[in-house]
């Protein structure tokens, strides 16, 4: 691969100060590019990164061993994995006037969940000398990257993602996406930070971690399982690393420094070469799981677009998705008042017989949805409440309007408009 210079200079007003550390380290591993045909929006190149406390290192274990190693200026034995990350990382951190918090104390709280590092300048003591190792893996097959490993003296911080994102973007000149568990404020601290890096990448959150950890509002902004042509990701894949490695981590803290590194390097070596191995029984066995769900989809759109066509919904299955905005539009009474009944007629209809093998058959989320609100006692009284104060304010005095009705028709042409309430029946909105 050529090994052309992307590094841009240095501005003077220090928007993108950190290009200059670059220079400082060498990258080894060749420069990447994607397999021809590779379409970059619906399979946009990205890594999972996270760090692992678990492979922290005894300052009194193969001191002696060390201290020879350092005295002879001996070179790695082996650095294939563990590359320019921690020089990087040292020379960025002494490039800082100022110590930043990890925490994003100075930014506005965007996630209720407890999401903290230490400073960028904190360091080890006591007992350890080593106190984790970071690194990231390939977010589409979950295979270690070379080069973009690291052995942090500090605990994890947000230095270490910061220069792991400046080795990334040097060996990886394509990379759009940027997976870490703690994204929601890290990418806060990298557009403060060191914009220039920031601008080229998109920054989501693990699956699993943004399910278990983080509140709807950041899940919607930062779940990678939300991200546009990120729907193939492996969504935990250093999880799975990590898992894999467990038993090496308990050996390396005993080890001196230089024998640690080559132990964990032959470690990734190994799971590196387990996961190519697996490739073709990997895909092929991803492409009979898509070809299922994409009958059990294709299975439930059918049942869902002839039980809307049986309560007389016009759906339109091949028109553009879009999410309700974030301010919809008020309803008028006739309007909210026609939506109420039809979560009504909803309602009904799936609590009589042969209704719960319905919802039974949606295997799904919406099923599940459904399931609990038909099942919720208040639900029916309260959209009876609901409706009683509706035919006050219209003088509805008998029985409420029918849909074959011209009331009804001018109604149901704004509510349907107004698109499903947070209910899932429909019944949601306010008054106007």
């Amino acid at each position: 691969m050529p090994e052309g210079d992307t590094t841009p200079a240095v501005a003077t007003d220090g928007s993108n100060r950190g290009w200059s550390l670059l220079p400082k380290a060498s990258l080894s591993v060749p420069r990447w590019d994607p397999a021809p045909g590779v379409d970059a929006t619906q399979r946009p190149l990205s890594i999972n990164a996270d760090a692992n406390a678990k492979a922290s290192h005894y300052a009194a274990c193969g001191a002696s061993t060390a201290a020879a190693h350092a005295a002879a200026a001996l070179p790695p034995l082996a650095s294939a994995f563990f590359g320019s990350v921690r020089t990087i990382m040292e020379s960025y951190e002494a490039s800082q006037k100022e110590p930043e918090s990890a925490t994003g104390a100075d930014e506005p709280a965007s996630c209720e969940a407890q999401l903290s590092c230490a400073r960028d300048t904190a360091r080890a003591g006591g007992q350890l000398d080593e106190r984790n190792i970071s690194g990231a893996v390939c977010g589409a097959h979950g295979v270690p990257v070379r080069g973009l490993f690291m052995s942090s003296p500090a605990h994890e911080h947000f230095g270490q993602y910061s220069a792991t994102v400046a080795v990334a973007l040097a060996l990886l000149p394509l990379l759009a996406v940027f997976v870490l568990d703690i994204n929601c404020q890290f990418s806060k601290h990298l557009w403060r930070t060191l914009p220039l890096w920031a601008v080229r990448l998109r920054f989501y959150i693990d699956w699993l971690h943004a399910k278990a950890g983080h509140n709807l509002e950041c899940q919607l902004a930062f779940n990678a399982m939300f991200g546009e042509g990120l729907g193939r990701l492996f969504g935990e894949g250093i999880e799975q690393l990590w898992a894999g490695l467990k038993p090496v981590f308990r050996v390396q803290r005993y080890e001196a420094l230089p024998h640690r590194l080559v132990t964990l390097e032959l470690a990734l070596l190994h799971f590196a070469s387990s996961k190519y191995s697996r490739f073709c029984e990997l895909l092929a066995h991803s492409f009979r799981h898509a070809q299922r769900r994409k009958t059990q989809l294709q299975s439930e759109l059918a049942g869902l677009l002839q039980r809307a066509r049986e309560l007389d919904f016009d759906v339109d299955p091949a028109a553009d998705f879009q999410l309700a905005d974030q301010a919809p539009l008020k309803l008028t009474t006739a309007q909210l008042y026609v939506k109420k009944l039809a979560a009504k007629d909803v309602y009904v209809s799936l609590t009589s017989s042969g209704g719960g093998a319905v919802i039974a058959g949606l295997d799904s989320s919406t099923g599940r949805a459904l399931a609990v609100q038909v099942n919720d006692p208040s639900f029916m009284p309260k959209l009876e409440g609901e409706l009683a104060t509706l035919r006050g304010k219209l003088g509805i005095q008998g029985d409420d309007w029918l849909p074959s009705s011209d009331e009804y028709k001018v109604g149901r042409q704004g509510s349907c408009r107004g698109g499903q309430g947070r209910d899932g029946l429909g019944g949601g909105g306010g008054d106007s």
